[in-house]
């Protein structure tokens, strides 16, 4: 075949003409070619089929259904597969730390009512409301002012949930063990639903303090067995419509997010919690100075 002949030859083999080998008129051409024209025709048909064979994409969604959009279960079940988490309820460990090795920390202008909630759930015993917001503001020196004084006398600790499901014996996060401080153990639990990678909806509730676990050891071959599990939707998935003024947001040491060991990454170190709170406090400022009058059509900017 001749090298003009030849040239458009190719040219309609890259341009789609000829789409299977089989090809009468693909045949036809061929036959005229001589051997070095053939081996050159029979690798751009080649090519060109190549490219027209399907693209490996990403795999199809997974068979989860949110039909009402529930936050939670776009947050765990819809992440990335190592990430990913189960929607259903868990149970929360609790456990009992001395108030003397803790720094507590209260967001201005909070309500009454949620200051009382907070107070029942992590402070069963030793701490009213008032105490609370007394004791923040010692143990914020030089930030939140004040000189009034305790007026609690008698036995001091807070409660605090642990995550067993997301830990190991090997996990730093507070509560694993009782190598740093005087930890009890409580037979009591709460109900939490899995969020961002540390962080639990918790429905907190007052607890028995009295109601202590024989021994300081937590069931991590929960975590194990469930990490193993395929995850799906789960009928307990945690509802919007359905909060409780019991229900917060709490954030607690793990060493696995989904089925990823973060160790290395930190995140059974809870840390930044100071910038979390001058955060809050930032946050709470802006709510109460920013007003809008719609009747007079302006808005006041913080001062």
């Amino acid at each position: 075949m001749s090298v003009k002949d030849f040239e458009k030859f190719l040219e309609n083999i890259r341009a789609g003409k000829y789409t299977s080998p089989e090809n009468p008129f693909y045949q036809g051409m061929l036959q005229r070619c001589d051997d070095a024209q053939k081996r050159e025709a029979v690798a751009a048909l080649e090519s060109y089929l190549r490219g027209l064979a399907p693209v490996a994409g990403p795999p199809p969604p997974p068979d989860i259904k949110n039909p009402d959009f529930e936050w939670l279960t776009y947050e765990s079940l819809f992440n990335k597969d190592k990430f990913k988490k189960p929607n259903q309820a868990f149970e929360l460990g609790l456990y009992l730390i001395p108030l003397s090795s803790v720094n507590l920390y209260v967001r201005d202008h909070l309500d009454r009512q949620t200051l009382e909630n907070l107070q029942a759930a992590f402070f069963p015993k030793g701490l009213d409301a008032r105490d609370i917001v007394v004791l923040s503001k010692m143990h914020c020196s030089g930030w939140k002012q004040s000189n009034e004084q305790m007026s609690f006398k008698d036995e001091r600790y807070i409660v605090l949930p642990y995550n067993y499901w997301d830990n190991t014996l090997t996990s730093n996060a507070l509560g694993t063990n009782t190598a740093f401080h005087p930890l009890a153990k409580l037979e009591a639990t709460w109900p939490a639903w899995k969020t961002a990678s540390r962080t639990c909806v918790v429905r907190t509730k007052g607890v028995d303090p009295q109601k202590r676990a024989a021994d300081y050891a937590w069931p991590f071959a929960e975590g194990d067995r469930v990490r193993q599990e395929p995850f799906s939707s789960h009928p307990s998935h945690y509802k919007l419509a359905g909060y409780q003024a019991m229900d917060f947001s709490v954030k607690t040491g793990v060493q696995y997010v989904g089925r990823d060991d973060q160790r290395n990454a930190a995140k059974d170190v809870v840390d930044g919690w100071r910038i979390g709170a001058l955060r809050s406090d930032y946050v709470a400022a802006v709510d109460v100075e920013w007003e809008m009058t719609l009747e007079q059509g302006y808005l006041r900017t913080p001062r």
